[in-house]
């Protein structure tokens, strides 16, 4: 492979040298998706990052929970959100697959998008509280949308080079 996001699929088969090769993924392929390299400390930053996100966001739901004061942590979790998804999660993504952005509009990559979906709802909790007002509600829903986001696999119909085209949803292509 020597595209930015090509895959290929492979059929795996034991064979013990008696019978006839007994397949191990049945009718399903495995893949093996192509990514160049990508500087490690981008990519270590990006996935601290993300992960602080996801420690703050649960910080600050138990913080809305005990009706502490939690607006801080609000702000901490939609800045480090951002920079991890948004500003370093599109960096990672070039370097690897040659495109910036994969989700909505331009592609269909899950891991794009969930970010995306995730982002409204802290921005929207981040919203609701401005100022003196306080909407411990959207903060929990935002948490909830957090969990359900994490729950979905990383680079799930992520970016994809299509050999027959040269082009590709997702890619430089």
């Amino acid at each position: 492979l020597k595209e930015r996001a090509g895959k290929y699929e492979y059929f795996v088969y034991i064979n013990d040298g008696v019978g006839e090769p007994v397949s191990v993924t049945g009718d399903k392929p495995i893949y093996a998706r192509y990514k160049a390299d990508v500087p490690t400390l981008v990519l270590i930053v990006h996935i601290i990052l993300i992960f602080a996100s996801m420690a703050l966001a649960i910080r600050t739901v138990l913080g809305a929970f005990v009706d502490g004061k939690f607006k801080w942590m609000l702000w901490a979790t939609t800045i480090s959100l951002l920079l991890g998804g948004f500003v370093l999660g599109p960096i990672v993504q070039w370097y690897a697959f040659g495109v910036w952005w994969a989700g909505v509009p331009y592609g269909y990559d899950w891991t794009d998008n969930k970010v995306l979906v995730e982002l409204v709802f802290w921005l929207v909790a981040l919203y609701k509280n401005r100022g003196a007002q306080r909407s411990r509600l959207w903060v929990y829903i935002a948490g909830v949308v957090t969990l359900i986001v994490y729950f979905i696999p990383h680079s799930v119909f992520g970016s994809e080079y299509d050999y027959t085209t040269g082009t590709g949803h997702g890619t430089a292509g």
